[in-house]
């Protein structure tokens, strides 16, 4: 697979100009890297964090990110990175690209951090990997416990929980307080929450099907017996959103919602695309805590729907307007996005009896960032431990991938998909019974070598039906080895 020549010519001329201001004004920096599954980025910033409000801003910070696909480089029959993959070297030029400008400017390379998520957390040769990388830019590439990624994520919003605010007493999280944060992806919604007394996450718990392209998938095709071909489908859309709706609450049926913080002071926070569309055009920094009531996301989520079925009516005639690649339609995506994603937000705020959620605008990259130089924390400690019930969990958040393969324009295609789908289900759960009956190191790497597989399946390119059975295939003989051992 080829990876793109990017040019960074201008990025760099961004990066100097940065730097010579922060030069400027007596500060050194840092750099934070963020190597993903698809995509790699870079947040630089003074190594002296920004005091307060006025002094964080947009520009007090350094932001690139490009696309490597790195999860579909692996191996997986070896579950192995060859070291000589396009999309690894286009990240370790990625890395040495800004590196080189950074240490022009003289960082310390302690000051430089590299941090990896999902893809390096099960790969057989991630030592060899790791030890590639370093070698090439000088730099430890630590792999984030997922847990961790979520604590990152909240100790951004916890560190500037009262920016964007008049009333700043009002606004700040106090120890006692817990964020609740609802991060919804294009696959399933994860849930969270964060301790500010002693800085950690609680639990973390992965919905799958609840994230934005499962739901609009499932928008289209929901009828009041069985799926149906979206091209056939002339329910009106205040019946499909009653749908949806519906759907959502069958989903969420199982969760048992944090017991354990019944009584406890709760705030939560929202991430993805239908809290961003929800809210007035602006950057996420701009955007940063501005609160939601529960009562104006239903009013909002009534006034969308009331408006599409005035102007197009039936869902249909949505879908054959949104397949319309000729004529884009941004602000319909916009305004869709909004019927089936922020239910999601709704129904976990009413399970916690919260009336008010606020948009959270900074992720992973400032968290790691805020970990250090302001909390004084050794990112090194945040690494993957490789204990094997975490696979599971990454095993679920692909498979969530793969169930967005079940779309099909027609009945025959859909119900062969639901079949393959429920069957690679039934097998996750009897690999995952045998593998807690008898952990071992086999067995272990058994289980990593299919979160590879579901990992290159997602990644490569091909029709529905045969990933779908590539899928199926990989599942039966991971249970065959596993009943073996």
């Amino acid at each position: 697979m080829s990876i793109p020549t990017y040019d960074y010519e201008k990025k760099l001329e961004r990066l100097v100009d940065f730097l010579d201001r922060r030069r400027a004004l007596g500060q050194g920096v840092c750099a934070i890297f963020d190597i993903g599954t698809k995509a790699a980025r870079i947040l630089v910033g003074p190594k002296a964090v920004p005091p307060n409000e006025r002094e964080w801003y947009n520009k007090s910070f350094f932001n690139d990110g490009r696309i490597f696909n790195l999860g579909s480089a692996i191996d997986t029959e070896t579950q192995t990175l060859p070291l000589d993959s396009p999309a690894l070297a286009g990240i370790v030029r990625f890395i040495k690209v800004y590196l080189e400008e950074l240490q022009e400017d003289e960082i310390d390379l302690s000051d430089v951090f590299v941090l990896g998520t999902a893809v390096f957390r099960w790969m057989k040769n991630k030592e060899e990997v790791l030890k590639h990388i370093q070698e090439q830019t000088k730099l430890n590439l630590i792999v984030l416990e997922k847990e961790n990624e979520a604590l990152l994520s909240s100790l951004s919003i916890y560190h500037t929980s009262n920016y964007n605010y008049t009333d700043k007493d009002e606004s700040k999280l106090g120890e006692q307080d817990y964020i609740l944060l609802i991060d919804q992806g294009g696959g399933s919604t994860e849930i969270s929450y964060f301790s500010p007394k002693n800085l950690s996450v609680g639990q973390l718990q992965s919905i799958n099907q609840l994230g934005t392209i499962a739901l609009q998938n499932d928008f289209f095709t929901l009828d009041e017996e069985s799926p149906i071909d979206p091209v056939a489908n002339i329910n009106d859309i205040s019946v499909q959103f009653k749908l949806i709706n519906q759907l959502i609450d069958k989903r969420l049926a199982d969760w048992d919602g944090f017991p354990e913080l019944e009584g406890a002071s709760i705030v939560a926070y929202g991430m993805g695309s239908a809290m961003s569309n929800s809210l007035p055009a602006a950057s996420n920094h701009k955007n940063h805590n501005r609160k939601i009531q529960v009562q104006n996301i239903k009013n909002r989520l009534y006034s969308s729907a009331g408006e599409l079925e005035v102007q197009i009516q039936r869902v249909n005639k949505l879908y054959k307007l949104l397949q319309n690649n000729e004529n884009p339609q941004d602000k319909l995506k916009s305004k869709l996005v909004l019927l089936y994603g922020l239910p999601v937000y709704l129904k976990i705020l009413e399970r916690f009896n919260l009336e008010e959620i606020r948009f959270a605008g900074y992720g992973l990259r400032y968290g790691a960032y805020l970990a250090h130089y302001a909390y004084f924390q050794d990112l090194n400690k945040l690494a993957n431990s490789g204990r094997s019930d975490n696979i599971f969990e990454d095993i679920n958040e692909q498979f969530a991938e793969l169930k967005l393969l079940g779309d099909a324009d027609n009945e025959d295609d859909k119900a062969f998909a639901e079949r393959i789908l429920s069957g690679i289900q039934t097998r996750l759960d009897q690999i995952n019974a045998l593998h807690t009956e008898n952990t071992t190191e086999a067995s272990t790497e058994t289980v990593k070598k299919l979160f590879n597989q579901f990992m290159q399946i997602n990644s490569k390119e091909g029709s529905n039906e045969d990933k779908l059975m590539d899928a199926h295939d990989v599942v039966r003989s991971t249970y065959m080895e596993l009943r073996g051992l």
